[in-house]
């Protein structure tokens, strides 16, 4: 299965890319699908714990499986004034 990873701020700046395609095999959960993009990205890691991911561009509030064509998009925190 392909999933399409989206990547927002600064998280786009530190993958380098806007986004990319990742193989999940079947059966597989937002948690496997993120595993494999912070092995893939380890410059990623510093943002696990505050980053917001959303599914099909539904918040994630828990693990869920995902299917082939899904779009998982990775938004880092904001700041500002």
């Amino acid at each position: 299965m392909k999933v399409t990873i989206r990547f927002f701020a600064s998280m786009q700046d530190a993958a380098g890319v806007p986004m990319l395609k990742v193989d999940v095999r079947e059966g597989a959960t937002t948690s496997d699908v993120l595993e494999e993009v912070y092995r893939q990205f380890p410059q990623l890691e510093k943002y696990r714990t505050s980053c917001r991911s959303a599914l099909n561009q539904d918040y994630l509030t828990e693990v869920v499986p995902v299917s082939d064509g899904d779009e998982l998009a990775l938004i880092p925190p904001t700041s500002g004034g």
